[in-house]
Parts: C-alpha cells; sequence; structure tokens
C-alpha cells in the first residue's frame, strides 16, 4: 500500500499532537514524504542542533493505512525523539552519571506531564 499527500498531511499533523504532549517544541521539526525502504516511518535526530526529520515512508508494503496507524507510526516516531538523548549517552565514549541522571529526570518530568496532563486533556 502506498501513502498519499492526504495520509502525509494527516501524519504531519498526529506528530505535532504528539511533540506538543511530550512537551518536544524545543526540537526544530522537519517533515519529509519518501520511500524508506525498510520502515513506514523513520525519525532523524540531531542533539547538538536540536532539528529532526520526521519521515513518513511512502510504500508501506502490506501494512493497512488509514488514520490509527498513522497516528501510531507518528506516535512512535516521536517517541524515537524522546528517546534522543539516550542514544545519544549511548553511543558517547565516555559514561556520565550526572548527564544519564539529568536525562532521566527531564524524560521522568515529561512522562508526568502526560500522565497528570497538567491540566489538559489528553489528545
Amino acid at each position: 500500500m502506498k501513502t498519499t499527500k492526504a495520509d502525509f498531511e494527516y501524519y504531519k499533523k498526529c506528530v505535532q499532537k504528539w511533540v506538543d504532549l511530550f512537551q518536544l517544541n524545543d526540537w526544530e521539526v522537519y517533515y519529509v514524504h519518501e520511500n524508506t525502504e525498510d520502515y513506514i516511518g523513520y525519525c532523524l535526530a540531531d542533539i547538538n542542533s536540536h532539528q529532526v526529520t520526521i519521515i513518513l515512508g511512502t510504500d508501506w508494503g502490506v501494512t493497512e493505512i488509514n488514520k490509527k496507524s498513522i497516528d501510531k507510526v507518528a506516535f512512535h516516531e516521536v517517541m524515537e525523539l524522546l528517546l534522543t538523548p539516550y542514544h545519544y549517552l549511548a553511543k558517547s565514549r565516555t559514561y556520565d552519571i550526572d548527564k544519564h541522571t539529568t536525562i532521566s529526570h527531564q524524560t521522568i518530568r515529561t512522562l508526568e506531564h502526560v500522565v497528570f496532563h497538567d491540566g489538559k486533556n489528553r489528545p
């Protein structure tokens, strides 16, 4: 199955919804709609520049394309973004417990916001 321009527009809205909910608005988000060969979605993040490209694959093979599946892929890629600091830390040459603690607490505060809503409704 192939994604359409309308699917891509919906995907961008879903990604933004999850970015907002998880308070990841300090990232500059770019969107791409292209063939990713092995993936239906992909997240390419640069922790230093805080720029991220969120990709929606054009060819989903036999995977059904509908609003729920598109939203689920958007959620998955935003979770990749949320965990980017851990990927960065894991790739670094030296382990820094202070950096790990800081990243852990940032993630916990983000999840607190989502779970306890901070006065907002969930999507």
